[in-house]
Parts: C-alpha cells; structure tokens; sequence
C-alpha cells in the first residue's frame, strides 16, 4: 500500500507532494484543480507506463493524437517533451516503507514497444513488484469492461463478493449475472430479486444501481491491488452514499485494496467521514487539491480532522 506519493512534470502538476496516505483516499478540490491529473498519474504508476494506459488517458479526454506513437502520447500527457515524468513513493520513504522507488518515464521511454509480456510482475531495482488497478470513469464503466471483468470473475468466490455487495444496498438481491440483450448483442447485467420468477434487468433499478455495480465489480476486481474512482458521486443519490463508503471501507480492508476516489459534493464528503467514524477505520485521508501562486499544492486531512471539518462545516471542496 501506498503511504506517500510524488508526482513531477505531468500536466498541472510541477512537484506535488502527498505526505500521507490511507488506504482509502477521497481527493476534493475545484474543477481543473488537478483531481483527475492525480488519478491519471497513479494509473501510470500502476501500470508501469503502459502504453495502452497512456492511450486510454488521452481517449477518455478527447485529446487528438496527430501521430499514434507512444511518444506522441506522452508529449500530449505531459506538456514537457524534455522533462521527466516522475511518479511513485518517495525515494527516501516519508514512513519507512520499504517500496521506496519512483517511476521515471520520458518520451524516449514510452516510444518502446512492449512485446506483449505479462506485466502483472515487473522487476524494478531488484524488488518484484505486482502492478493493476481497476479505474472507474465519471460516467461509469463501458460494457465492454463490464464484460471483461466479470469473466475475470465468474464461477470464482469474488463473483459472490459482487452479489454481497449489491446486498448491502439492496438486500433482497439473490443473485447477479450477464445476460446477452437481443438485438443488441451486447450483456448487460440482471439480478435475481427474491419473491420475483423472472431476472429483472439491474438498469431497471435506475441507472445509481449500475453505478454502484460498476463500483462493487471494480473493487472486487482490484483485489490486492488499486482502485480508481472519478467522481465517484456521480449518478447516486446523496441518501445512499454513506453506505457506499462503509462498502469500500469494509471490502478495501479485506480485500487488500488501497482505494484513491475524487468528489466535489460536500454530501460526499459528509458519508465519507461518517462511513469511516462509523468504520472506526483511521487508516483514511482527505487530500485537497489547491492552486497557491500558480502551483498545485496538497491539504491532508486524517480521520479525527474530518471529523472537525465535518461538523464545522469547513469548506474543503
């Protein structure tokens, strides 16, 4: 698990510094603050500088590609051809972990061709270090990903873990699956209801229960590893957004995943402290993403300062 995080020379970030981190985080901050650049700059480290990451940052912002190299990529990602994307725990660990080690990438870097290997392990100074993560749009999981994650876990114990999920929010939910929609072609996920013969359609349940769905498959997906959501408010009603919270709080911790999610909503905010009092969990951190004298700097908050911030109403947006 990540307990610190430094990011240099990528979009609006110069050199941020996170000096703190739990195993669930909630970024706040304005709009084109740098919450997103965050996450993208995790995805990246997760990844080892994927190309196939880098593809789909510039995709999911519209950005064109005039030339489709890795190294266009990168110049469009970074702003700054000649300088050194550096992403990863502190070289000289803020807590003593033993991962302490930066990814350092320049264009020269990711102009390389990976020749298809698994990079589920890649060694890095000596150390065999396991890199995934499971990212979660602003407007929710494609279906095309919701397919490939659920045959990732299908007739295993993780499939249950989704259905225990939606249990919490819907209890009498039985059980899930994707069914093939005609003439679409495409699987979209049903669940079994209890006291009703046929399978209803989960969009049925308005388009909250899908979200909260791709949320529930991408976590237990991300078991042992990174779990990216944007705006993770989006499309779910502020009623049920502390029970989302002691969701992840309860999965995160015992499925081994350290969660980074972005917000806006002081609602949000609200179920995520009292989710994580609820919890008795202090291993969670607010982090506010502010622009001082034209660079983006970092506010952290722990568990018992969100509780001030909470009940005073700080602003923290």
């Amino acid at each position: 698990m990540l307990t610190d995080f430094v990011i240099r020379n990528y979009r609006c970030f110069d050199d941020l510094k996170l000096e703190k981190l739990g195993r669930v985080n909630l970024i706040t901050g304005k709009n084109i603050g740098g919450k997103s650049a965050l996450l993208e700059a995790v995805r990246i480290w997760a990844s080892f500088g994927n190309p196939a990451v880098l593809q789909d940052i510039v995709t999911s912002r519209n950005e064109n590609v005039q030339r489709s190299t890795a190294a266009a990529i990168w110049g469009l990602l970074s702003g700054r051809t000649l300088e050194e994307f550096v992403a990863g725990p502190s070289q000289e660990p803020l807590h003593g972990s033993a991962d302490g080690f930066y990814l350092k990438l320049s264009a020269g870097d990711v102009e390389n061709e990976y020749d298809g290997a698994d990079l589920s392990e890649t060694k890095m100074d000596g150390r065999v270090r396991r890199y995934g993560h499971s990212f979660v749009p602003p407007n929710g999981i494609e279906v095309g990903e919701i397919e490939a994650l659920w045959d990732v876990l299908a007739l295993t114990d993780l499939e249950d873990e989704v259905t225990k999920s939606l249990q919490l929010l819907l209890p009498d939910v039985e059980r899930v699956n994707l069914i093939t929609k005609r003439p679409e072609g495409f699987r979209a996920p049903f669940v079994r209801i209890a006291g009703q013969s046929e399978p209803v359609p989960l969009k049925q349940l308005g388009d909250g229960m899908n979200r909260i769905f791709g949320i529930a498959l991408a976590l237990v997906a991300a078991k042992s590893q990174y779990l990216l959501i944007d705006e993770i408010e989006n499309g779910i009603h502020y009623s049920v957004q502390e029970r989302i919270w002691e969701l992840i709080f309860s999965e995160a911790t015992r499925l081994e995943v350290q969660v980074f999610a972005t917000t806006h909503s002081w609602d949000c905010i609200t179920a995520f402290q009292k989710a994580a009092a609820k919890a008795g969990s202090a291993d969670c951190v607010l982090t506010r993403l502010e622009s001082r004298r034209g660079r983006i700097v970092a506010t952290q908050f722990v568990e018992e300062e969100l509780e001030v911030v909470a009940r005073e109403q700080i602003e923290v947006r």
